[in-house]
């Protein structure tokens, strides 16, 4: 999530109180990233005709779900996406386009930009798990980005909402340093002179930085 508006501001540097590790237990991150025998194999007898003819269907739409299924002709894959409206939480299961058998599956949190979370799983063809991989970076970020999105609206006030936010990593006194980007804007506002960029230590919680974003509205 690089910036597409020209940042003008000072840099302030807090000495903010670290977030303690143990606040996991207010601000659950935790994926339920299992799946079962039956999300190996997808059936598409019923979605044919929608499939081949706009390239995705809707299975379920309520109040709080939305799945559909996409299908990739050029990339030989059929891929599940279930959108949880609540959370922002996405699945991504997905398939072999001849085979029909699992090939991936992934989370991620959806809040204008894409955010991997949670752990990510590749298949072989017998369905059997051959490579995992730990989107949350826990070796640089202990904060989850739940934790982020507080200390964010904590230091902001009610007047602002989180617009969208992403890893990054800086130099910081000859130390490279991971951080969450967190952009913010007022509530209602289409400004981008409302808007704000904070950055977020990824394993203290300190807020490195409070930028203020212009650009011609």
């Amino acid at each position: 999530m690089k910036k597409f508006l020209i940042i003008v501001c000072s840099i302030f540097i807090f000495s903010c109180a670290s977030q303690s590790q143990n606040n996991n237990t207010l601000y659950d991150c935790a994926i339920k990233d299992n799946i079962t025998q039956e999300d190996k194999l997808i059936n598409i007898d019923k979605y044919v005709n929608q499939l081949e003819e706009k390239r995705n269907a809707l299975i379920l739409e309520n109040d709080s779900v939305k799945a559909q299924i996409f299908l990739s002709k050029t990339q030989n894959k059929i891929s599940k996406h279930t959108e949880n409206k609540i959370t922002n939480v996405n699945k991504e299961i997905n398939y072999d386009y001849l085979s029909k058998k699992i090939t991936s599956h992934y989370f991620y949190y959806y809040k204008n930009s894409v955010l991997l979370i949670g752990k990510e799983y590749h298949y072989d063809t017998s369905g059997n798990i051959t490579k995992v991989i730990n989107n949350d970076d826990p070796e640089n970020y202990t904060l989850c980005y739940k934790e982020a999105e507080a200390i964010v609206l904590k230091k902001m006030g009610k007047k602002y909402e989180i617009k969208a936010l992403g890893r990054e990593s800086t130099m910081i006194n000859n130390e490279k340093v991971y951080y969450w980007e967190v952009i913010t804007s007022k509530i209602g506002s289409f400004k981008n002179s409302d808007k704000r960029e904070l950055w977020i230590h990824g394993k203290t919680g300190k807020i490195l930085k409070i930028l203020k974003l212009y650009h011609f509205d």
